[in-house]
Parts: structure tokens; sequence; C-alpha cells
């Protein structure tokens, strides 16, 4: 019952201090322009809340929840939050239906260049940043990663710091396999197809997910209960501040536990690639931006520069 009690204490305080400390878009992204257009697409349709290891993100182009998690996770309302389903546009393993137009989602773009992506204006308040969290650096962390994956800063990011443009040439590979792939066993073909491994919270099998799975139920196996970004039920309980030094303990051990299978021959999680598979790859560039020259240049309403 005391279990049960904490386990409703916290839920209902991790949402409050999350709604309290939530950084809204319109606070945040001073414009957004995705194929060159601004009219009709604001930033908050374009960009959706998301839990992540490293706290609250917004998340372009992602999956809704019902497409990415199974339906007994947990989800808070207005998080992971998708008007399209993916089974009107797109599969996995086939690409995009026939007929489905410009509009279709996940979106995409057809010609390379930056009119044919997205421009986005961010603003940073330095009340958001709290050197308890992060001395070394101030301003943003964009993650790449495909739609149907939870992103994870534990994996690759690039850094934003504030007053600089940063451009992004993002190209993307889709490895698709055969289907003589499924004849060999998984083990020596060193690959999984999608319909060959279950996962628990996730509809789709992909490595990041596998291994964000693996890593909840070790949390939950070792603290009796997982992070607040982990996929959980209802009636799992979020490790409060009590039980940080023992999620801390468990992340260390995770890890170590992996580099010990590694150095062994195994794999501790059995988070094998999957066969066909998403893939991006990043090359950056940045300079000085000045915000006020350019703010003025396009006539911004001169409210959004306050803090500059």
């Amino acid at each position: 019952m005391i279990a049960s009690n904490n386990h409703v204490t916290m839920k209902s305080l991790h949402a409050r201090v999350v709604k309290q400390t939530k950084i809204e878009p319109r606070d945040m992204f001073m414009l957004c322009s995705y194929i060159n257009e601004t009219n009709g697409l604001g930033c908050e349709s374009l960009f959706k809340p998301v839990f992540i290891d490293g706290g609250l993100c917004y998340s372009f182009n992602n999956l809704g929840r019902d497409d990415i998690f199974n339906d007994h996770v947990y989800n808070y309302a207005k998080y992971y939050e998708v008007p399209h389903k993916m089974a009107d546009y797109f599969n996995v393993e086939t690409g995009y239906k026939e007929n489905v137009g410009i509009d279709a989602y996940p979106r995409r773009t057809l010609k390379p260049g930056p009119k044919n992506g997205m421009t986005i204006l961010l603003k940073f308040d330095d009340k958001w940043h709290d050197p308890t969290c992060n001395i070394f650096f101030k301003g943003f962390r964009v993650l790449i990663h495909s739609p149907w994956e939870v992103p994870l800063f534990g994996q690759y990011y690039i850094s934003v710091p504030t007053n600089k443009y940063l451009s992004a040439v993002v190209e993307g590979e889709y490895v698709r396999s055969s289907e003589n792939l499924s004849k060999i066993k998984a083990k020596k073909r060193r690959c999984y197809m999608r319909d060959e491994y279950s996962l628990k919270y996730f509809k789709i099998y992909t490595q990041s997910n596998c291994f964000l799975e693996c890593r909840t139920n070790y949390t939950l196996k070792q603290c009796g209960c997982v992070q607040y970004f982990m996929p959980r039920e209802n009636t799992t309980a979020i490790c409060g501040r009590p039980l940080h030094e023992c999620t801390q303990q468990a992340e260390s051990a995770f890890i170590k536990e992996q580099l010990e299978a590694n150095l062994k021959g195994y794999d501790f999680c059995d988070c094998l690639p999957a066969c066909s598979n998403l893939k991006f790859r990043v090359e950056t560039s940045q300079d000085t931006f000045h915000v006020k020259e350019f703010w003025n240049a396009i006539g911004g309403d001169d409210r959004y520069l306050e803090g500059y």
C-alpha cells in the first residue's frame, strides 16, 4: 500500500513539475519555415512535445503514440500526439504508398537544398539555463532520428550554441532487406526482420528501441521503478529523487554488463540491428548569427527580441 501511494504521488508530482517548468513552443520558436513556406504551418503544428533522457524535447516528423508504442504503454496527454496515422501514408518496409502526394506523413522533401528543407529561428532565454544540469554548454541540442524511434541524448546529437547560424545537410539512407534473407537464421545474418522480434513496449523493432526497452527492464528490476522518460505501464512507478542514486547505479551497472558481454562475444540485450533500417548522415557548418539585423530585415515583431 505504501508503494502504491508513493507511486500515485510521484506520478502527480512529475506531471506538475513538467507543467511548471515546460518551455512553451511560442516562447522558444521565433520562426519556422518548411519547404520555404511559413503560412499555415506554425511552429506548434510542426513540433510536438516528447519525453527523452535529457528532459522535454520538441520533435519534428515523429510518429504518434499509437504508431510507436504498444497499446498498454502509458503516455501523458498531448505528448507524442500527432494528428496523422502512419498506415494512411507509409509502411516501414515498403515506403510511401502510391498517390499520397506531397502532404504525406512522415513529411518528406523531394529535392535537396535549403529552400526544400526546414529553417528554424530559436530564442534562448538565460533563465532557462541551469548550470547544475550543464555547466559547459548554453544553447540547444538537436538529434536526428527516424520517425519511429524514441530519440535519446545518449546517441549522437548536434550542439547549437546561442547567437550562431548552423546549417545541417542531412542525407538519409534506407537499407531494405531481401525476402531471401529471412531464410538465414538471425544470429548468422546479424540482423532481425521486423516480424521476428517483438518488443514489449514498441510496435516497431529498431535497435535503438530495443536498447531503450532493455535499459528500462534493467532499471525496473534493480530499483522497482523506471525513469520518467522510459516507456511504462500505468501501474509502473516512476523513480523519484529518493531513488536517484539507485537509478544512477543501475545506469552504470547496465553499461558494464553490456561491455562485459561484448568482450565475451554476445549481446547483453540481444538487440541486433533491424535488417531494414533508416540511417542518416549529417554534415554541419556554423557561423555568427546577427539576430537583430535579421529580425529587422524580415519585419519581425520586436517583442520577440526581448532578452537579446
